[in-house]
C-alpha cells in the first residue's frame, strides 16, 4: 500500500514537475549533476552565476545533484529534455517517503487503513507536496528523516542493525544539506540513545552508519574549498532578528508552518498524553521542528526566497507521522481533528497551485537590485529598508492566501 501511495504521488507529480523552470538552487545541483553523470567529477564552473554565491563552485550538498545525474542520463537515454529529467528528483523522493512512512507505521502496528490515511496526510496532503514539484533539497531531507525515524522504531524493538540504519539516514540528510549536521543529527541521536537498550553498540553502530557519507562531505568540501571544515556560507550569515523570524516561520501567512500545516498542531497536543516510543517519537519531532525556527529566525533569508510555504521546515514533517497516526484513532470523530485535516490538505493543494502559478502567490519574494560581488549583493539583501519590506509582504494577512 505505501509502494502504491509513492507511485501514484509520483504519477500526479511528475508532469507538472518536469515542466516546472529551474530555481537558482536548482540549476545549479543540476549543474553538479551533469558533472557527475557525464565525467565523474562534481567540481563544475557555476558560469553565470546570478547572485555570486556559488562562485567557483557550488555551495550545496551533493545529495540531490547524486539523484539527478541518473535520471540526467535515463533522459538523454530515452531522447527526452535531460534538464527536465532531472526536475523529477524530488517527485521520486517524495514518492519515497510515502513508502518509508507507511512501511514505518505499520511495522509500529497501526492499522493499514489508519497508516494510509495518515501517509496520505502527511506526505500528499502537506506542504511537502507542493515541494516535490520544485527542485530545492528539502524533500531529500524529508525522505531521510522518514527512513530515521523508521530506524528507530527498529532500534526501540531491539533490532540487531537499526542504529546502523538510523546513521545512515542522518548521513544521508548531511549529504543534502549540511545544516543536518546540527538539526538532525544531534535530536536523532539522542533520540536512538534514549530509545535504546544496548547503547554501547547502537551507538557505535549509528557512527558507523553516518561516518562514510561525512566523510564524502569532507572529501567534497576539501575539493571545493579546499579544507573539510568549510562550507560555501561564508558571505551568507544570520542576521535577521530572532522574535521576527520566529513568528514568520511559526505563524505568518507567508511561512507559517501552522498555518500551512494545522494538523502538526494535533501531533503537538496529543504528545503529553503518549507513552513509550510514540512520546519518545512525537518529542523528537517537535525538537526537530524547534530546532529548525529557532536556527532559521535568524537567518538572513528565513522566508527561503521567492517560492510557497515554509521551505525550511518541510523536512521536519514526516517525523509527525506516528504521533499524528494516533490522533486519528483515538479522536476520529473530533471536529476540531477534522478542521485541521481539511485545512492542511486544502492548503497543501493550493501550495501546488501557486508552486506552478507563482504570479498568483502573494508572498513570492521580490529580489532587490543585484550586481557587483557576492558581498555586494548580500549587503543589498541584508540591507533594514529590503529586510522590512520583504517582512511586512510575508506578514500581510490581506493578500493571504493567493491573489
Amino acid at each position: 500500500m505505501g509502494a502504491l501511495i509513492g507511485i501514484v504521488v509520483f504519477v500526479a507529480i511528475a508532469p507538472l514537475a518536469f515542466h516546472q523552470p529551474n530555481s537558482y538552487d536548482g540549476l545549479t545541483m543540476e549543474r553538479v549533476a551533469v558533472g557527475l553523470a557525464e565525467h565523474l567529477d562534481p567540481l563544475v564552473r557555476q558560469v553565470p552565476d546570478q547572485f555570486k554565491l556559488n562562485t567557483p563552485y557550488s555551495s550545496y550538498g551533493i545529495g540531490d545533484s547524486v539523484v539527478m545525474a541518473p535520471l540526467h542520463l535515463a533522459g538523454r537515454a530515452v531522447g527526452a529534455d535531460s534538464h527536465r529529467s532531472m526536475n523529477l528528483a524530488n517527485a521520486l523522493m517524495v514518492g519515497a517517503t510515502a513508502a518509508v512512512v507507511f512501511e514505518m507505521l505499520r511495522r509500529r502496528g497501526v492499522s493499514q487503513r489508519v497508516a494510509a490515511v495518515t501517509t496520505t496526510l502527511l506526505v500528499v496532503g502537506s506542504p511537502l507536496l507542493a515541494y516535490a514539484v520544485t527542485d530545492f533539497s528539502e524533500p531529500g531531507v524529508a525522505l531521510m528523516v522518514a527512513c530515521a525515524i523508521l530506524g528507530l522504531d527498529g532500534v526501540a524493538r531491539e533490532a540487531r542493525y537499526a542504529a546502523l540504519g538510523v546513521g545512515a539516514a542522518v548521513g544521508g540528510a548531511v549529504l543534502f544539506r549540511t545544516d543536518s549536521l546540527v538539526l538532525i543529527a544531534v535530536p536523532v541521536g539522542v533520540a536512538a540513545v534514549v530509545l535504546s537498550r544496548h547503547r554501547v553498540r547502537d551507538v557505535t553502530l549509528y557512527g558507523l552508519g553516518a561516518v562514510p557519507f561525512v566523510a564524502l562531505l569532507g572529501w567534497y568540501n576539501v575539493a571545493r574549498f579546499d579544507s573539510p571544515f568549510r562550507s560555501g556560507y561564508r558571505n551568507q550569515g544570520f542576521t535577521h532578528p530572532f522574535l521576527s523570524g520566529a513568528y514568520g516561520l511559526s505563524f505568518s501567512p507567508g511561512r507559517g508552518i501552522f498555518v500551512y500545516a494545522p494538523v502538526l498542531i494535533v501531533a503537538i497536543v496529543i504528545t503529553p498524553k503518549l507513552l513509550g516510543t510514540d512520546r519518545i517519537l512525537a518529542l523528537l519531532a517537535i525538537a526537530l521542528l524547534t530546532a529548525r525556527i529557532a536556527f532559521y529566525a535568524r537567518w538572513w533569508s528565513w522566508y527561503g526566497g521567492s517560492i510557497w510555504g515554509p521551505r525550511f521546515l518541510v523536512p521536519v514533517i514526516p517525523a509527525f507521522a506516528p504521533a499524528i497516526a494516533v490522533a486519528l484513532q483515538r479522536w476520529r470523530r473530533s471536529v476540531w481533528v477534522a478542521a485541521a485535516v481539511a485545512v492542511t490538505v486544502t492548503m497543501s493543494l493550493l501550495g501546488v497551485w501557486l508552486t506552478t502559478h507563482p504570479d498568483r502567490n502573494p508572498y513570492f519574494a521580490n529580489l532587490p537590485a543585484i550586481h557587483g560581488t557576492a558581498k555586494q549583493i548580500m549587503a543589498e539583501f541584508t540591507d533594514p529598508a529590503y529586510v522590512r519590506r520583504t517582512d511586512n509582504a510575508m506578514f500581510d494577512w490581506s493578500v493571504f492566501p493567493f491573489r
